[in-house]
């Protein structure tokens, strides 16, 4: 016997595409078929890799952003990577992440240290107290991060 889902009957949503309606500020299915966007060429450089670095930069202005740039390969470097990159709401989005990362990181090594002792330590009230502390802030951090990523694709 053969489900329906095997017969590729399709789905409402098959042949056409989303777009954003200005007028009722969302989006809308269409069959239609999608308006041609016009593409831009913009004229670049290759980039020469050189690049200056002042000899007195102070603690507060070093950015990993910046030694990831310098140090990616070439081929992958184009300016409109590098400006966007650069633009604040990316700039946010990247530091929530290392945030949400940094928490995590900290949060496994002590659950696993948690877990190495579980065989001589005794469970207490105060571990679940803990433990919650720990899935609460990294909630806390996963909203952050989605807060970020979804104000970077709607562009504002």
């Amino acid at each position: 016997m053969a489900d329906d889902d095997d017969e590729g009957t399709g789905g409402m949503y098959e042949d056409g595409h989303w777009a954003w309606d200005e007028v009722f500020c969302m989006f809308c299915f269409s069959d239609l078929p999608p308006v041609a966007v016009e593409t831009i060429q913009m004229p670049t450089k290759a980039p020469t890799g050189a690049i200056e670095f002042r000899d007195d930069v102070d603690l507060i202005e070093q950015d990993a952003k910046d030694i990831a740039i310098y140090t990616a390969p070439l081929s992958i470097l184009s300016p409109t990577l590098i400006n966007l990159l650069h633009l604040p709401t990316t700039e946010r989005f990247i530091k929530a992440l290392i945030f949400c990362c940094q928490y995590y990181l900290q949060v496994a090594d002590e659950m696993a240290n948690r877990i190495l002792e579980q065989e001589t330590k005794v469970r207490t009230p105060f571990c679940d107290i803990l433990e919650t502390e720990f899935r609460t802030n990294l909630n806390d951090l996963r909203v952050l991060v989605a807060k970020e990523y979804c104000t970077m694709l709607i562009g504002m």
